[in-house]
């Protein structure tokens, strides 16, 4: 981690909470047989492959915040507030309502059906508005660095609103195509996504990469 700023380190958070969630957190639980999950459940440690990618974001959400604390006390705290400092916060503290959330939804046994519907509806909201915010800084860190050309700047929002719009309108599609049914293993796993569509997640998760690796396009 030496060769690691506090930049890129914030950076690979954000990427790493907007992925993980449309990958692992709305992606359905494969079609099997239950009798044979509940047995590979209870003969195998693999109840860890349910927390490792909470785990991982929460570690890394951890690092970054441990890396540039003092640089937010020192640069971030001081004067007056702007619109663009409370995104930055926003899209910061996104986290401390999404993750705990999550842990709820996906360790927590004995919730309803309802309530899981809930959970995920805030929790999945909660990433996506902050990993927005955390992209609104990096284009206009693009658009300063361009001299704010107005060129440029019409280009960034266009593409900005084009793709998150999209992205929402997929992930609310998403959501609304989930279906929950009680848990067959309430000891191992909290609540249990029976279906989702996959058209809607693999387009949302395929804006979310085009989103990560062409910024800006």
């Amino acid at each position: 981690m030496e060769d690691w700023d506090e930049l890129s380190i914030s950076l690979l958070v954000s990427r790493l909470r907007h992925v993980s969630y449309v990958h692992s957190k709305l992606t359905p639980t494969p079609s099997i047989s239950l009798s044979l999950l509940i047995n590979h459940l209870q003969t195998t440690s693999s109840t860890h492959n349910f927390a490792n990618p909470t785990a991982a974001a929460l570690v890394y959400n951890i690092c970054d915040y441990a890396q540039t604390f003092e640089l937010e006390v020192d640069y971030m705290w001081p004067g007056k507030w702007t619109l663009v400092k409370l995104v930055y916060f926003m899209g910061r503290y996104a986290g401390l309502l999404d993750y705990p959330l999550m842990f709820i939804h996906n360790h927590v046994g004995g919730l309803s059906t309802s309530t899981c519907s809930i959970i995920m509806h805030i929790a999945s909201c909660s990433a996506l508005i902050g990993a927005s915010f955390g992209e609104v800084l990096l284009f206009l860190r693009v658009y300063v660095l361009s001299g704010c050309s107005r060129p440029v700047g019409w280009y960034l929002g266009i593409q900005y609103s084009l793709l998150f719009t999209a992205m929402f309108v997929l992930a609310v599609l998403t959501l609304k195509s989930v279906i929950y049914t009680p848990s067959p293993v309430p000891t191992h796993t909290g609540c249990y996504i029976h279906y989702a569509s996959k058209v809607y997640i693999t387009a949302l998760y395929g804006l979310v990469l085009l989103q990560q690796t062409g910024k800006p396009l």
